[in-house]
């Protein structure tokens, strides 16, 4: 094999950042990092279920008032779940940004071994 499609096979590709669009986490277990791939998964997972339950628990309650206007029910407010969707978002944009960012990292260093570019020295 030539030195040139050596280089080739390892270039970095956007699938983690693809993955990371379809649902966060996937583009970091795409990417071998199964800590951080964990870590938004699992986050996200509970605060998108937490939004679930908010805003099923505020059509419940609108329901109920619109069958039984006699009712004591009070209208619910939707802070609660305009909360738990800005912390949804956060995360997906975090975990797109992450696997992004992340793929930047390893084309630079593609980029570097395959032109034989030495790496940064610190400065003194």
């Amino acid at each position: 094999m030539t030195p040139d499609k050596q280089t080739k096979k390892g270039k970095p590709t956007r699938l983690p950042t693809v993955l990371s669009v379809v649902y966060p986490g996937l583009g970091q277990f795409a990417q071998r990092r199964f800590i951080a791939g964990t870590i938004f998964l699992i986050v996200c997972t509970a605060f998108f279920i937490q939004f679930m339950v908010s805003a099923g628990s505020l059509i419940i309650a609108y329901c109920r008032l619109a069958f039984d206007p006699s009712s004591q029910i009070e209208a619910p407010g939707y802070g609660p779940m305009l909360t738990w969707f800005v912390l949804v978002l956060l995360i997906y944009i975090a975990s797109v940004w992450d696997a992004h960012r992340a793929f930047l990292r390893q084309r630079q260093s593609w980029s570097r071994q395959a032109h034989d570019i030495p790496p940064d020295l610190p400065d003194d």
